[in-house]
């Protein structure tokens, strides 16, 4: 599953105020979120966002908006990779600097693993129109042929990086770049690929789980399937659980005594 990622910060400390997901599957995910400091948001983010200290006083924390998107994920995460992506590198600096002021564990973990597995499109969105950089907002604006206002709400902007990369996926190249003032990647005219998409999903991998005790290891073609290796809590949803799986997966952690990755093995070479 794909997640399409946004977040909002304050102007001086950056700590996230907002966060807007959607997945490829159309749900989507919002809040906003109360920093730690008490200083308040600057005119530049409240006339950007429309966001205010009022609104940001009886919103949660970060470590209690955290724990609600890890619910968010785990009911929309699949057994393919899951990947999070976002547009431009402002957004890992923002979890790094409002995971420093978190203090529940498992919340950390969550902010964690995103940063660490965090994608930036642009770069995917500049090769497409063969320049360095450009506005998601422009790019959009041209794929539907008409103006696009841009509010900086995090939940449309995630919404609108989902629909940009749709467009690109299906879309053929422009033969020369449609913005002015565009920066040519590379200079001159270099001979280009013929490619009507960015490669943005990266092939489908295999499960693996090594035991913290024994050292021995496991392979599954997908997080359901290594559920027998766990003792369950019956309280807890099967669901829930694959959601932790891919998410310890993607980031080599350890969860419920094994340490989990991804590999690329055709076929499944060890059982349960």
């Amino acid at each position: 599953m794909n997640f399409y990622l946004d977040f909002e910060a304050k102007q001086y400390g950056e700590k996230i105020i907002s966060i807007g997901c959607v997945a490829e599957n159309g749900n989507k995910f919002y809040s906003l979120v109360k920093p730690k400091s008490k200083s308040k948001l600057s005119k530049f983010i409240i006339e950007l966002t429309g966001i205010t200290d009022e609104m940001l006083s009886t919103a949660p924390d970060a470590d209690i908006v955290f724990d609600q998107f890890l619910d968010f994920i785990a009911e929309n995460i699949d057994d393919q990779n899951n990947n999070f992506f976002c547009y431009g590198d402002s957004d890992k600096r923002f979890l790094e600097k409002t995971i420093a002021t978190m203090k529940v564990q498992s919340s950390i973990n969550v902010a964690t693993i995103v940063k660490d597995n965090l994608i930036d499109l642009s770069p995917y969105v500049g090769k497409f129109f063969g320049v360095k950089a450009v506005g998601l907002k422009k790019v959009l604006s041209y794929f539907k042929n008409e103006p696009i206002e841009q509010n900086h709400i995090a939940i449309e902007d995630a919404i609108m990086l989902k629909e940009v990369i749709f467009h690109c996926r299906v879309s053929g190249r422009p033969e020369q770049c449609p913005f002015e003032n565009c920066i040519p990647m590379g200079g001159g005219k270099s001979k280009k690929k013929k490619q009507n998409q960015p490669h943005i999903t990266p092939a489908k991998k295999q499960i693996k789980a090594v035991c913290n005790k024994t050292g021995k290891e496991y392979l599954f073609n997908s997080a359901k399937q290594a559920l027998p290796l766990l003792k369950l809590n019956p309280t807890i949803e099967p669901s829930v659980i694959c959601g932790r799986i891919g998410l310890a997966a993607n980031s080599n952690k350890t969860y419920f005594g094994y340490t989990w990755s991804r590999v690329n093995n055709e076929e499944l070479k060890k059982e349960v």
